[in-house]
Protein backbone atom coordinates (compact mmCIF):
# COMPACT_ATOMS: atom_id res chain seq x y z
CA UNK A 1 0.00 0.00 0.00
CA UNK A 2 1.11 3.41 -0.79
CA UNK A 3 -0.51 6.48 -0.31
CA UNK A 4 0.23 10.31 -0.29
CA UNK A 5 -1.36 14.16 0.89
CA UNK A 6 -3.17 15.99 -2.23
CA UNK A 7 -3.04 18.85 -0.20
CA UNK A 8 0.83 19.10 -0.86
CA UNK A 9 0.66 19.25 -4.48
CA UNK A 10 -2.45 20.65 -5.47
CA UNK A 11 -6.02 22.95 -4.30
CA UNK A 12 -7.61 19.95 -2.86
CA UNK A 13 -7.29 19.16 0.70
CA UNK A 14 -8.63 16.96 3.11
CA UNK A 15 -7.88 14.05 0.46
CA UNK A 16 -5.54 11.23 1.26
CA UNK A 17 -4.74 8.89 -2.36
CA UNK A 18 -4.48 5.43 -1.63
CA UNK A 19 -3.08 3.07 -4.09
CA UNK A 20 -3.48 -0.48 -2.80
CA UNK A 21 -0.74 -3.30 -5.13
CA UNK A 22 -2.32 -6.51 -5.21
CA UNK A 23 -0.44 -9.17 -2.90
CA UNK A 24 -0.64 -11.83 -5.83
CA UNK A 25 1.38 -9.31 -8.12
CA UNK A 26 3.95 -8.92 -5.11
CA UNK A 27 4.05 -12.78 -4.86
CA UNK A 28 4.76 -12.79 -9.18
CA UNK A 29 7.48 -10.32 -8.77
CA UNK A 30 9.25 -12.13 -5.85
CA UNK A 31 9.28 -15.39 -8.13
CA UNK A 32 10.55 -13.48 -11.05
CA UNK A 33 13.21 -11.98 -8.89
CA UNK A 34 13.97 -15.03 -7.29
CA UNK A 35 14.38 -16.88 -10.63
CA UNK A 36 16.53 -14.59 -12.09
CA UNK A 37 18.54 -14.02 -9.02
CA UNK A 38 19.06 -18.16 -9.50
CA UNK A 39 19.95 -17.81 -13.20
CA UNK A 40 22.66 -15.51 -12.21
CA UNK A 41 24.10 -17.40 -9.63
CA UNK A 42 24.47 -20.56 -11.66
CA UNK A 43 25.95 -18.64 -14.36
CA UNK A 44 28.76 -16.91 -11.98
CA UNK A 45 29.13 -20.77 -10.83
CA UNK A 46 29.36 -21.92 -14.32
CA UNK A 47 31.75 -19.12 -15.79
CA UNK A 48 34.09 -19.34 -12.67
CA UNK A 49 34.35 -23.16 -13.14
CA UNK A 50 34.53 -23.83 -16.86
CA UNK A 51 37.57 -21.09 -16.45
CA UNK A 52 39.39 -22.27 -13.90
CA UNK A 53 40.80 -25.51 -16.31
CA UNK A 54 42.50 -22.89 -19.03
CA UNK A 55 43.53 -21.00 -16.32
CA UNK A 56 45.49 -24.44 -15.12
CA UNK A 57 46.73 -25.27 -18.38
CA UNK A 58 47.75 -21.83 -19.35
CA UNK A 59 50.17 -21.54 -15.11
CA UNK A 60 51.29 -25.18 -16.27
CA UNK A 61 52.05 -24.20 -20.09
CA UNK A 62 54.03 -21.36 -18.65
CA UNK A 63 55.59 -23.19 -15.97
CA UNK A 64 56.92 -26.01 -18.51
CA UNK A 65 58.18 -22.90 -20.50
CA UNK A 66 60.41 -21.90 -17.46
CA UNK A 67 62.02 -25.38 -17.68
CA UNK A 68 63.32 -24.88 -21.47
CA UNK A 69 65.70 -22.26 -20.64
CA UNK A 70 64.03 -19.18 -22.35
CA UNK A 71 65.94 -16.32 -23.91
CA UNK A 72 65.62 -12.69 -22.69
CA UNK A 73 62.71 -12.25 -25.50
CA UNK A 74 60.63 -15.40 -24.05
CA UNK A 75 61.20 -14.72 -20.42
CA UNK A 76 59.00 -11.65 -20.72
CA UNK A 77 56.51 -13.27 -22.76
CA UNK A 78 55.94 -16.03 -19.90
CA UNK A 79 56.01 -12.78 -17.51
CA UNK A 80 53.10 -11.45 -19.15
CA UNK A 81 51.56 -14.73 -19.04
CA UNK A 82 51.79 -15.23 -15.39
CA UNK A 83 50.61 -11.68 -14.90
CA UNK A 84 47.75 -12.13 -17.08
CA UNK A 85 46.96 -15.48 -15.51
CA UNK A 86 47.17 -13.93 -12.17
CA UNK A 87 45.19 -11.68 -12.54
CA UNK A 88 42.43 -13.60 -14.23
CA UNK A 89 42.50 -15.89 -10.88
CA UNK A 90 42.31 -13.01 -8.91
CA UNK A 91 39.00 -12.01 -10.68
CA UNK A 92 37.75 -15.41 -10.60
CA UNK A 93 38.11 -15.80 -6.98
CA UNK A 94 36.64 -12.80 -6.45
CA UNK A 95 33.65 -13.58 -8.34
CA UNK A 96 32.89 -16.58 -6.28
CA UNK A 97 33.49 -14.85 -3.75
CA UNK A 98 30.21 -12.39 -4.17
CA UNK A 99 28.23 -15.64 -5.31
CA UNK A 100 28.62 -17.19 -2.32
CA UNK A 101 28.16 -13.42 -0.16
CA UNK A 102 24.88 -13.24 -2.21
CA UNK A 103 23.55 -16.40 -1.29
CA UNK A 104 24.81 -15.55 2.21
CA UNK A 105 22.93 -12.49 1.48
CA UNK A 106 19.75 -13.84 0.04
CA UNK A 107 19.89 -17.29 2.55
CA UNK A 108 21.24 -16.20 5.32
CA UNK A 109 22.00 -19.59 7.85
CA UNK A 110 21.75 -18.86 12.05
Amino acid sequence: MSGFYLGLISDLTGYIVLRIKPVDEINLLNRQLERSRQELDEFIYRASHDLRGPLATIRGLTNIMKLQKPNDEMKSLIAMLETSATKMDNRLSRLHYYRKSAIAMFHPSF
